[in-house]
């Protein structure tokens, strides 16, 4: 069974998460630095044998769509075009990432991380956090 990645898109940086092969857990593989992510992510997807990749949209609290969820579905037209480019077939899935960076904060927090140390970690996580949320629902809908 192919895996699927997960990527929480910042302003910067995008964490990156990949699941195992039996799609039951999340684990956060790092980040990758936005203005290389076009370059970095085929090669990885191709490695990992990535079939689809979950890509956190931030909603605001209503649920709505505000000007970074507009930034990231702009990303994912570049990623789309990027991945055939690479001659990669990978589903793309929006997911509602809500709260998602405060909850990898308070995680990393909690586990003894402190200032930089969050910082350099908590896009991944946030990106694991994403991925796992999905693979939950998609347990529960089978």
């Amino acid at each position: 069974m192919k895996r699927i990645a997960a990527l929480d898109v910042g302003e910067k940086r995008i964490g990156i998460a990949l699941s195992d092969p039996e799609r039951r857990m999340a684990f956060p593989k790092g980040l990758i630095l936005r203005e290389k992510a076009l370059e970095e992510i085929p090669p990885l997807f191709r490695q990992w044998e990535v079939e689809a990749v979950v890509v956190g949209v931030p909603l605001t609290l209503r649920g709505e769509e505000g000007p970074q969820a507009a930034k990231v579905k702009g990303f994912v037209s570049a990623l789309e075009e990027a991945l055939k480019e690479a001659g990669l077939e990978v589903k793309i899935v929006l997911w509602d990432e809500r709260l998602s960076t405060l909850q990898a904060q308070t995680i990393l927090h909690e586990a003894g991380y402190k200032g930089r140390k969050i910082r350099k970690r908590v896009d991944a996580v946030s990106a694991a956090l994403i991925l796992q949320s999905f693979l939950d629902f998609s347990r529960s809908e089978r």
